[in-house]
């Protein structure tokens, strides 16, 4: 949320909106790059966003999909539609473009670099196991073929969090995260 804060208060927002978003869903980077207009389909409780060529999908030969449930993300991602040209990508920017806008809130939030675009998956997936309590569920949400893959990287993920890897910049983020209720 940091991140994405620092973003919106720099004026990106349209990279601050899909930060939140691909946390959100578990979205791999190719998966946030490559989301356009026409992949995005109101449901009764949210949003569908369909992935295509995704890793698994093109295994399979199949689209995958993913549910917006936050409301918060849903009203602003069906603006962020709306207002996008039919069949152009919603964050608006190259894959280097962004990088290089998430390394400089990476930086203003004092974050350490070794956390990249990709970190935004493995921290949903660990977010939404605190959460569920449920591998199954995540490996669904995240599109995972297996849970056995996921507990790796989950485990992982909340041992350096029971270490306190976050502490020296935690504090330093919440600045930015209060700039979130912006308009994006």
């Amino acid at each position: 949320q940091g991140i994405a804060g620092w973003m919106a208060k720099q004026g990106f927002r349209r990279a601050a909106l899909l930060t939140l978003t691909a946390f959100h869903c578990i979205l791999r980077i190719s998966e946030l790059l490559e989301l356009r207009t026409g992949y995005v389909s109101a449901q009764s409780r949210g949003l569908l966003l369909v992935l295509r060529d995704t890793k698994i999908g093109a295994r399979v030969g199949v689209h995958q999909e993913v549910s917006v449930i936050d409301q918060w993300l849903t009203t602003r991602l069906k603006q962020l539609v709306h207002t996008t040209s039919p069949g152009k990508t919603l964050i608006g920017c190259t894959g280097p473009a962004y990088r290089g806008i998430w390394r400089r809130a990476v930086d203003a939030c004092r974050i350490p670099r070794r956390f990249t675009p990709y970190s935004l998956r493995r921290g949903g997936a660990t977010a939404t196991f605190r959460r569920s309590g449920s591998f199954d569920f995540v490996a669904e949400r995240g599109r995972w073929t297996t849970a056995r893959a996921l507990r790796i990287y989950i485990n992982a993920a909340l041992l350096e969090s029971a270490e306190g890897d976050a502490t020296p910049w935690h504090s330093h983020c919440k600045e930015f995260t209060r700039t979130l209720p912006i308009h994006l």
